[in-house]
């Protein structure tokens, strides 16, 4: 009986099953169908991630070299030794001949490097760049800043070049204001400073007596008007030597002489002709005008002394820390009254 199912023939029923001639049936469901990455095999898997990897590698590539494609080549050229073979790459685009020929021209091949390097690094540069008129020191940084200062020069003069930017065209605008083509303000003449002294007290020297002239005024006027550090300088610290109190230490704003080692020397006669000079041109009687200048020079030369040993050694810090208590003091004194007329000033 078992051997006749088994060797029973089969038929499909393509709606139902298998069934057997004997009457068995076994059933079955057709199931859901595979999709086209089920149906691939781990090795077509692995092929396709590695084709999908080199696309996004070839696209990245192809963005890349499409933002480098406005740079120009560079050139190199290949220099063969004797024997033949390559054994060098130089750079000859216009940039890298200009930069390699100003190191050149800057050495000096003849010096011998183990006993002066400096001479064989900037002998060249040195002797070809004398110091210009009116320059106590110069450079590489002093001549480059000249250089920028002639292009820029350049697109301010240059009308047929088109400025875009608001900065730009009232940097011109600017410009051609100090150039003055038409003399305007040239007729002016000391007229404009004249103006500006009278408004913070007018020349001392065109006082009939000194005791006319209020510094309290005068620094008041001059600070209203946007000149508040000519002599004096000034700020608000919150806490000092650790005491929590707003106060307004004053200090000397510089020296009118670059350092205080000019003031010993005979410069200073240059420099008092000088401010004599100037004061005369605005008015100034010239032998009142010559007193005060050199009440000036010694007050400078003065504070210089002061200054000076600030930055030499320890003893001369604390000198210095005395004299900027005392004028914190003094300031804090008259900040209060300073203060509530400025505001009403403005």
């Amino acid at each position: 009986m078992a051997s006749m199912a088994v060797d029973a023939p089969m038929v499909v029923n393509p709606t139902s099953g298998f069934s057997r001639t004997d009457g068995t049936q076994v059933r079955y469901s057709p199931g859901r169908k595979r999709n086209f990455w089920e149906r691939a095999s781990p090795m077509e898997k692995f092929l396709m991630v590695l084709a999908l990897i080199l696309l996004l590698l070839v696209v990245i590539l192809s963005a890349v070299l499409n933002s480098y494609s406005g740079t120009p080549p560079v050139k190199v050229v290949h220099i063969s030794s004797s024997n033949g073979s390559t054994n060098a790459t130089y750079c000859v685009t216009p940039a890298c001949v200009t930069v390699a020929a100003a190191i050149l021209n800057a050495m000096d091949q003849s010096a011998d490097p183990c006993q002066d390097f400096y001479q064989y690094s900037c002998g060249g540069w040195v002797r070809s760049n004398p110091l210009p008129d009116g320059k106590s020191i110069w450079g590489t940084f002093g001549k480059l800043w000249q250089e920028n200062q002639i292009v820029m020069k350049n697109v301010l003069e240059d009308d047929s070049i088109d400025v875009k930017s608001e900065a730009e065209k009232k940097a011109r605008i600017y410009y051609m204001s100090c150039l003055d083509k038409n003399e305007t303000v040239d007729k002016l003449g000391a007229q404009p400073m004249l103006d500006l002294l009278n408004k913070i007290g007018g020349l001392t020297s065109r006082l009939p007596t000194l005791a006319m002239w209020n510094f309290q005024n005068t620094l008041e006027s001059s600070h209203n008007l946007g000149y508040s550090r000519m002599s004096l300088s000034w700020e608000c610290v919150e806490k000092m030597r650790g005491i929590r109190l707003e106060t307004y230490p004053v200090g000397s704003k510089g020296l009118g002489l670059p350092t205080g080692g000019y003031y010993p020397t005979r410069v200073l006669t240059a420099y008092l002709s000088y401010m004599t000079k100037v004061g005369v041109l605005l008015g100034g009687e010239e032998n009142s005008t010559r007193a005060q200048m050199e009440d000036v020079i010694e007050f400078e030369t003065q504070l210089a002394n002061v200054s000076r040993p600030f930055n030499s050694s320890s003893e001369g810090r604390r000198v210095a820390l005395k004299i900027m208590l005392l004028l914190t003091r003094l300031s804090c004194k008259c900040h209060r009254d300073f203060e509530n007329k400025r505001r009403f000033d403005l």
